[in-house]
């Protein structure tokens, strides 16, 4: 359907399924109170110990919807999300609500509302925007999506989250922003109904200018000959390495570069990294979803799963090299 009936769960349960999506397929019981402090004892410091998680849905599968919920707000109706400097992933929501005197849905009076969480790979807050009973515009595309844009980019700088995509003033990306039509951000409008947005593959995300797929293709140019596919790329402590809370192991810092000069970027935002020292990336072409998130994990590299069936591109090329912590886009199609 492209649009519901009323609203079945609370905004919390909202948060707490979505969250679950972020956070790898792991879910974590929420609170809304962390703590209560007594008026004669004064200011204290509140130590938040979250509950012991418990799975509710495979890696595999909060992967693959963390890869379309991000396609929502790159080409789907919740373009109004795109954040500046981060990535976002999430879902629209328009719902009719009960007319009190008819007691059949209203075609005037609706929910719309919008959920998601950013960054995608390493996801630090989940939001949900739910304006109840809208006037005039009234999809969750349209109303909620944009609040969620200016809560959601204030809130990661505040809390100083680094950057995981680059910070500019992009052309192509708001004429993309400017040629959206009211119609295309309607649940069920023209972008449902007719597919994917526009073929990016020339550059690494839909903002590539003509500028960066020049520079795509410089950085692809192959230091070496790569080994093939399967070949061991470099030694990596994928053992010792954490899983993020994106569900994709970091890409550990490859033994050629020297701890001393790796980057430093205590604060977050753009830095410069030498790409020339970084990591050769294998060839995922022909691959199923699942064995290029194995790849992946296996050579220490964070990927971003675009599409289903095979491999069928991917940015930077085979043989490139990329720094430590730098994705690799793989289009999958049938």
């Amino acid at each position: 359907m492209s649009i519901g009936q009323e609203v079945g769960v609370t905004p919390l349960q909202v948060i707490s399924m979505v969250s679950s999506i972020a956070n790898d397929g792991m879910y974590t019981p929420p609170r809304i109170v962390a703590d209560v402090t007594p008026p004669t004892q004064g200011y204290r410091q509140i130590v938040f110990h979250p509950k012991e998680q418990r799975r509710v849905v495979s890696s595999m599968t909060a992967a693959q919807m963390r890869s379309m919920m991000q396609q929502v707000v790159l080409e789907g109706t919740a373009r109004r999300a795109i954040l500046n400097g981060y990535t976002a992933a999430g879902k629209t929501g328009t719902a009719q609500k009960v007319d009190p005197k008819t007691h059949l849905y209203s075609k005037t009076d609706y929910v719309g509302s919008f959920v998601g969480f950013a960054p995608v790979n390493n996801p630090a807050l989940t939001i949900a925007v739910i304006l109840d009973s809208a006037k005039g515009l009234h999809q969750g595309g349209q109303v909620s999506a944009p609040v969620f844009n200016r809560i959601m980019q204030q809130s990661l700088e505040y809390m100083n989250v680094p950057h995981d995509t680059e910070i500019r003033t992009d052309p192509k990306r708001q004429m993309l922003l400017a040629k959206v039509k009211e119609s295309d951000l309607e649940e069920g409008g023209a972008l449902d109904r007719e597919g994917p947005g526009p073929d990016f593959s020339e550059g690494d995300t839909p903002s590539a200018t003509k500028s960066d797929r020049a520079a795509v293709v410089e950085k692809s140019t192959p230091q070496t000959q790569p080994t093939g596919l399967g070949a061991k790329i470099m030694p990596t402590a994928l053992a010792a390495a954490p899983v993020t809370s994106g569900g994709i192991l970091p890409a550990p810092v490859p033994n050629t570069v020297p701890a001393s000069s790796a980057p430093q970027n205590p604060g977050g935002g753009p830095m410069s990294v030498d790409v020339g020292s970084g990591m050769v990336v294998p060839s995922f072409l022909g691959q199923s979803v699942r064995g290029v998130i194995e790849t992946a994990q296996r050579d220490g590299l964070e990927v971003s799963v675009i599409g289903s069936g095979v491999a069928r591109g991917q940015t930077p090329a085979p043989g490139a090299r990329i720094a430590p912590g730098e994705r690799v886009t793989v289009r999958f199609a049938r």
